[in-house]
C-alpha cells in the first residue's frame, strides 16, 4: 500500500478516526504556510490537504475562494506550493500530504513534471475536483508509477454505477461530499447526509472521509459514526482569517485542530 493508505489503515486499526485538515498554500501569506502545516501536524492531524490556489476554484465556497485569491495576489504558484511542501517535509517527513488543486494550472505546469516534482517535494497524492474519473485513467496510471494516490469525490447524487467506478479507480480513500454544493462550514448537515454515508459505506471497499461543511468538533464527532474520518477546510481558513497576525493564526489553528482531534478520540 501507499504511505497514505498505510497511515490511514494503521490509525483505523488503533480505533481512531482520521482527521484531515485543509489549508491554502500561500494564505494568509507564503511564509506562514509551513509553520501552519507544522502546527496542524503537531496538533494531531493524520493528513494535511495543501490547496494549490487557482482563480476559479469551482468546488470551493467563498471562504476558500477568498483565501485562494489572496494567495495568488501574494504570488503563490504551483511551483511555489511545491516548494512550501518541500520545506515542510524537512521537519515533518511522516504526515501524509495531499495536493488539492484544479486541472487547468496543473495541465499548464505539465502533468509529468507535476508528478515528478510533487513526489520529490514529498507529496503523497492528489485531489483534482474538476477532473472526472472517466477522463483521468491515464493520469492515475502515471501518478501510481510514482506511488502518488488519486482521490476522487463522491456526492449524494452520484449514481451507484459511478460510485463503483470511483471505488475501483481511487486510491488512498474515497472523498465523500457531505452535501450537494461547494465547500463551506455549515451549522448543521441534513439528515440525508447520514443516509448517503450509510449507503456509500455499503458500496465502497476504500476508507471514506467526509468533507464539505464540517464546521467543528461536535459535528465531526457525530459524522464519524458513519464514516472513517473527516476533512476540515473552510472552518480552518476562518480561524486564520480571524487572527490579526500570522503568529495568532498559528495559535488559533493549533487549538482548533487539537479540539477536533480530541473530539474524534472520544468515540
Amino acid at each position: 500500500m501507499s504511505r497514505l493508505s498505510t497511515a490511514i489503515e494503521a490509525r483505523l486499526r488503533e480505533g481512531q478516526k482520521i482527521l484531515s485538515i485543509y489549508i491554502t498554500a500561500g494564505f494568509p501569506q507564503p511564509e506562514a504556510t509551513v509553520p501552519l502545516m507544522q502546527a496542524i501536524a503537531e496538533a494531531g492531524a493524520d493528513v494535511i490537504e495543501l490547496g494549490v490556489p487557482f482563480s476559479d476554484p469551482l468546488a470551493d465556497g467563498p471562504t476558500i475562494q477568498a483565501a485562494s485569491q489572496r494567495a495568488l495576489q501574494a504570488g503563490t504558484t504551483v511551483a511555489g506550493s511545491l516548494d512550501l511542501l518541500a520545506r515542510f517535509r524537512q521537519a515533518q517527513p511522516q504526515v501524509p500530504v495531499i495536493l488539492m488543486g484544479y486541472a487547468n494550472p496543473f495541465m499548464r505546469f505539465g502533468w509529468d513534471t507535476l508528478f515528478r516534482e510533487a513526489r520529490a517535494a514529498g507529496a503523497n497524492g492528489f485531489i483534482v475536483p474538476d477532473l472526472p474519473p472517466e477522463e483521468s485513467a491515464d493520469l492515475l496510471r502515471r501518478a501510481a508509477e510514482l506511488e502518488l494516490d488519486w482521490i476522487h469525490l463522491v456526492s449524494p447524487n452520484t449514481p451507484p454505477h459511478r460510485i463503483e467506478r470511483i471505488n475501483r479507480q481511487s486510491s488512498g480513500f474515497v472523498y465523500a461530499v457531505s452535501v450537494t454544493g461547494v465547500t463551506g462550514a455549515r451549522d448543521r448537515l441534513p439528515d440525508s447526509t447520514r443516509q448517503f454515508l450509510q449507503r456509500l459505506r455499503e458500496q465502497t471497499t476504500k476508507s471514506v472521509l467526509v468533507g464539505f461543511g464540517v464546521s467543528g468538533p461536535e459535528m465531526a464527532r457525530r459524522l464519524t459514526r458513519y464514516c472513517d474520518g473527516v476533512i476540515v477546510g473552510s472552518a480552518v481558513i476562518r480561524e486564520i482569517e480571524a487572527a490579526g497576525h500570522p503568529y495568532e493564526a498559528i495559535r488559533r489553528v493549533r487549538h482548533f485542530v487539537a479540539a477536533m482531534r480530541a473530539a474524534l478520540s472520544e468515540e
